[in-house]
């Protein structure tokens, strides 16, 4: 459950705790998908943070993704470095996908 600055809230983001304002009153409640109107509104009402519990699955399969980075990191192999980079790479899209 993260907490991220207002600034770097994205649509498709979901709030993982509600979002309370300084009196103390409930003003977006948890599990609420964030889309750009929400997130104006929020700014507007003078909040700061708010706790992400995850993003919206992305609309491209997995195996379409990983397919990508093998395209991509093709010919690298054996580079120490780039190893390294492409399995975090491959890591993150697997999170992704199945933290949802």
């Amino acid at each position: 459950m993260p907490r991220v600055h207002i600034e770097d809230a994205r649509p498709g983001m979901i709030t993982s705790k509600p979002v309370i304002n300084e009196s103390g009153v409930v003003i977006l409640n948890e599990g609420i998908e964030l889309t750009e109107e929400i997130l104006s509104r929020l700014k507007n009402l003078g909040v700061v943070e708010i706790s992400i519990k995850a993003t919206k699955r992305p609309s491209v399969p997995m195996e379409e993704l990983l397919k990508k980075v093998e395209d991509r990191f093709q010919g690298l192999s054996g580079k120490p470095y780039m190893d390294v980079l492409k399995m975090a790479v491959i890591k993150h899209i697997k999170n992704i996908y199945e933290g949802l």
